[in-house]
């Protein structure tokens, strides 16, 4: 019985070491509005580790003893609330799930009616970034909110340089370090105005390998002018890429004008028109073969891309259709690679 007690009272304390009193996890709710009554912040925990998708918790005494489950911690001082981890072991949350992997989302963020004139749909983006749990993302339509975006996510996402042509490359910095970023202007341009390449040049911290991520958002545009724009986008990979690195391109690639995957960009990308001095293979298709979907942009088609070069391993990839609320225009897509 001595043993038995000496042990409960250890693992309270071991438990409350890791809570932060007096401090809400602010927003990230995994179901929003929607909270379990229980009596203290262990129980809290408690329902928390029985409750899918929960990693961090937020326990409100003076509120019905509401237990907020999260998906990440956003920590702001409130008196009275007590806050902290799914368990107080090593904390994997938003975290590089295997460091032998690089996990990769693009995502077109439709940001001027899903941040700016809808706010309330931006969180159910954020639900779908979180669901993909990226290393690494090539945002569109980001427009000047990537620095507001990543504080949504976790401590861990850090901006890649800053936004260009309103997209930009976000990152996980405790799974890469940034060794440079820069901007190569495209000539072809629409009503919108500019569009640009960005390009992020980072070390891959378990394996030490490079890793080069070009990053971009074509035109609406005809077929000819994308071509134009795919023809700047590889030679801009040529001389900038470094020798050996695990090479990425993602991008909204506007190809609705044009055939979607039969697009004559598409096909200069991935060698199937003409002659790119960089060929590509689409992530999507080496992992799932011709036949399944690939919308992106529902009721249209495939105009989202994540590229890879042949030799690079791919794990996984896939579109992600769940449902998180309004949120994009667009569907976001995700690949893994081996490292």
């Amino acid at each position: 019985m001595l043993l038995l007690l000496l042990a409960t009272l250890l693992s309270c304390g071991l438990a409350e070491d890791c809570f932060d009193y007096d401090t809400d996890y602010y927003g990230n709710d995994v179901s929003e509005g929607q909270y379990t009554p229980v009596a203290s912040p262990g129980d809290c925990m408690s329902d928390c580790q029985a409750s899918p998708g929960c990693e961090y918790w937020t326990w409100d005494r003076n509120y019905h003893g509401a237990c907020w489950h999260k998906t990440a911690k956003d920590k702001r001082p409130s008196p009275g609330l007590v806050s902290g981890p799914r368990s107080c072991g090593p904390q994997t949350t938003l975290g590089p799930g295997d460091q032998g992997h690089l996990r990769i989302l693009s995502y077109n963020m439709f940001a001027w009616n899903a941040i700016e004139q809808n706010p309330w749909k931006a969180e159910n983006m954020y639900k779908a970034i979180r669901h993909s749990n990226p290393d690494l993302m090539g945002a569109q339509e980001i427009g000047d909110h990537a620095f507001t975006v990543v504080t949504h996510l976790s401590e861990d996402y850090k901006v890649a340089g800053e936004t260009s042509a309103g997209h930009a490359i976000l990152y996980r910095e405790s799974a890469l370090t940034l060794d440079e970023w820069s901007i190569a202007e495209l000539e072809q341009m629409d009503q919108w105005g500019l569009r640009t390449v960005e390009w992020a040049k980072f070390t891959h911290k378990a394996t030490g390998r490079q890793v080069d991520h070009f990053n971009t958002h074509l035109c609406v545009c005809d077929g000819w002018e994308l071509l134009g724009s795919a023809k700047t986008i590889a030679a801009t990979v040529l001389a900038n890429r470094r020798p050996g690195s695990i090479l990425i391109l993602t991008g909204d690639f506007n190809v609705m004008s044009d055939g979607y995957e039969n697009s004559k960009a598409v096909r200069y990308l991935t060698g199937d028109f003409e002659d790119s001095p960089v060929v590509f293979v689409d992530t999507f298709r080496v992992a799932n073969g011709d036949g399944e979907d690939g919308s992106t942009f529902p009721g249209l088609g495939k105009i989202d891309y994540i590229l890879t070069e042949a030799e690079t391993v791919i794990t996984s990839a896939w579109i992600d259709r769940g449902n998180y609320g309004e949120a994009s225009d667009h569907l976001p897509i995700s690949a893994v690679l081996h490292m």
